[in-house]
């Protein structure tokens, strides 16, 4: 009896252990470094923003005028992130890199590059574009290394949305929008200090590896009365499933050879509504512009995957006035603490502007950074 429990117990062993899966970091929302939009707070649900409304609401796209995107270079980076860069001059700069990284009991890096590649078209009832994105994300903790993540992401998406009902003062509308991304990231998880000096040691090459393609939707919807008042309903990542493919190195990624079956997993849906107002708006006055207003509610679903957040950091208000089409000023709230940015358009060439707090808690106030976006776009 004990021979046929002994052989079992090693037949159970050589399974689990044959078929363990190797860790992956959790799938990484594709995302779009915009001042533009973190100048207000989030993407409004009734925030219509020329190209950028690809990343608001789909239901907003019958209302769009023709807006072409030639290129642009948009920076994000977090406070604890510019002393990092001064890694980039350094003769050795994974090194110099890394040690920045324990020269404080914790580090929180947060950078992100979208562009050069950022070409897109918005027209009356639709848009498309496609978009890369750098991004270097460190979370240490003492000596250890939380979670490394270093890698690029490239993004296809588009959608359609329609008029469902107008009577020149009412207009209903529905959108939906595709997308499709890749991303190659190399990375470090629960890492001690002497494990990210032999990292270092191999020019970070023998760091896992996760390539991570996936496909997802996109929904919207919007009601509008004249230009007065706005409701909209978002919902992102409806379904937007993502597969991942496991490395042990670069030169195992080089060479195909993987680490562990493919997994699969899905983005969490997130959920929003708001409202809108845009009381001045083209030809009303000579000077002003325009004029707006927002509140939405962000990530409704959140509480049910994270019972410890605070409602309160879901809520976010913002308002934008922009004078003569050139000069844009923006003031918003998100998560409690206060966004501002400025935009500059020279109709063929934009430049804008954002600086904002970031909340890494899940209660107000509890650990926050400061964020700079900025960039420069090539629109018109």
């Amino acid at each position: 009896m004990k021979k046929v429990i002994v052989f079992l117990f090693l037949c159970t062993a050589v399974v689990f252990f044959g078929f363990a899966q190797t860790t992956m970091p959790e799938p990484v929302e594709p995302s779009y470094v915009s001042p533009r939009i973190s100048g207000l707070g989030i993407p409004f649900t009734t925030y219509q923003a020329g190209t950028e409304t690809l990343f608001t609401n789909p239901a907003l796209f019958p209302f769009l005028t023709k807006r072409w995107s030639a290129g642009k270079i948009a920076l994000h980076a977090n406070e604890d992130s510019f002393g990092g860069f001064s890694s980039i001059f350094a003769p050795e700069k994974i090194k110099a890199f890394t040690d920045y990284l324990y020269t404080s009991n914790s580090k929180y890096i947060d950078f992100a590059a979208t562009g050069p590649l950022a070409l897109s078209l918005a027209d009356k009832n639709f848009a498309v574009g496609i978009f890369n994105r750098s991004i270097a994300h460190a979370d240490v903790e003492s000596t250890v290394t939380k979670k490394l993540l270093i890698g690029e992401e490239l993004l296809l998406t588009g959608g359609y949305g329609i008029c469902v009902y107008d009577d020149d003062v009412n207009k209903v509308a529905l959108g939906f929008q595709m997308k499709g991304f890749f991303q190659t990231f190399s990375y470090a998880l629960n890492k001690s200090k002497a494990d990210m000096a032999l990292a270092v040691n191999s020019q970070f090459k023998d760091l896992n590896i996760v390539l991570a393609g996936g496909i997802g939707l996109d929904a919207g919807f919007l009601y509008k009365y004249d230009n007065y008042f706005f409701l909209g309903l978002t919902c992102k990542d409806a379904y937007t499933p993502v597969f991942l493919i496991p490395y042990n190195s670069f030169e195992d990624y080089k060479k195909a050879v993987t680490a562990g079956k493919t997994q699969y997993k899905t983005l969490l849906p997130n959920l929003s509504v708001g409202i809108g107002s845009m009381p001045v708006f083209e030809d009303m006055w000579t000077t002003i512009s325009s004029l707006s207003f927002y509140l939405d509610y962000e990530n409704i679903l959140e509480p049910i995957f994270n019972k410890n957040k605070s409602p309160l950091l879901n809520i976010a208000f913002g308002t934008e006035i922009v004078f003569h089409k050139v000069l844009s000023f923006r003031l918003g709230m998100h998560e409690l603490y206060p966004h501002l940015g400025v935009g500059l358009d020279f109709t063929y060439f934009q430049i804008d502007f954002s600086a904002f707090l970031k909340e890494l808690g899940n209660k107000p106030w509890e650990k926050h950074k400061i964020g700079l976006d900025l960039a420069f776009s090539f629109e018109y």
